[in-house]
């Protein structure tokens, strides 16, 4: 449970600030390289264009949003680092449902690889935030 006492320390900043960096590269890279080589899967289909544009707006948003999720766990872990009162309740939060997605959706895929890309920095940030009761 996290706590409001101490910041983290710096390893485990570094761990949180990388995670961070992680969903912003990987959310520009769902956008950047993955709706292209979505579009390309696509043309080998039936798949009406409209249906295509359709898809083309909630995957960009997907990217967007992941980028906007690195962007609040840094902004949280650097207020972190200028005031101990600092909650990582939302680092928590955030890193929490990377990690329920990534293994719902390794579940789902039989393992596909690319869901690593949740659990991997949800589980880093859930290290971060993570305080054991009674830790000051």
């Amino acid at each position: 449970m996290p706590t409001t006492s101490t910041p983290p320390g710096r390893v485990r900043l570094a761990v949180g600030f990388a995670a961070a960096a992680l969903q912003v590269l990987s959310g520009v890279v769902h956008s950047i390289v993955g709706w292209p080589a979505m579009t390309k899967a696509f043309a080998s289909t039936n798949a009406p264009t409209a249906l295509v544009q359709g898809l083309a707006v909630p995957w960009h948003f997907a990217g967007l949003s992941m980028v906007t999720f690195g962007a609040i766990v840094a902004m949280t872990l650097w207020r972190a680092t200028q005031r101990a009162e600092e909650s990582l309740a939302t680092v928590m939060v955030i890193g929490a449902v990377y990690v329920v997605f990534g293994l719902v959706g390794l579940a789902l895929t039989g393992a596909d690889a690319t869901f690593l890309m949740f659990l991997v920095p949800g589980v880093m940030l859930v290290a971060t935030a993570w305080r054991p009761r009674g830790a000051a």
